[in-house]
């Protein structure tokens, strides 16, 4: 891994205000009785959640010192990968073999 304990914590801690700034989207279509809407606010505040779960367990990875290392094969998750999303458990290889 090379970020750095602090600047993970601090790009965490970034990403976890800015989701649980967010109200939730279920509030925000109410009263509405579109139907699509309702149900676009419902997948929205779903993600929402999902993603503070996320950070959730990067931040606990974190403090048990697992930070960017792979969940699945313990290797180095790629600098690149944790700057693009740093809450990913896993690196490249093993989300792709997942995916499939």
């Amino acid at each position: 891994m090379t970020m750095t304990p602090d600047r993970a914590r601090s790009l965490l801690a970034e990403i976890q205000a800015r989701l649980e700034a967010q109200a939730p989207a279920q509030e925000a279509s109410a009263g509405g009785g579109d139907a699509v809407a309702h149900r676009l606010a419902v997948a929205t505040e779903e993600r929402r959640v999902f993603n503070l779960r996320r950070v959730r367990l990067a931040l606990e990875r974190l403090a048990a010192g697992e930070f960017g290392y792979c969940q699945s094969c313990g290797e180095d998750i790629a600098p690149e990968r944790i700057e693009a999303d740093p809450l990913a458990p896993t690196c490249g290889g093993c989300a792709a073999q997942r995916a499939l």
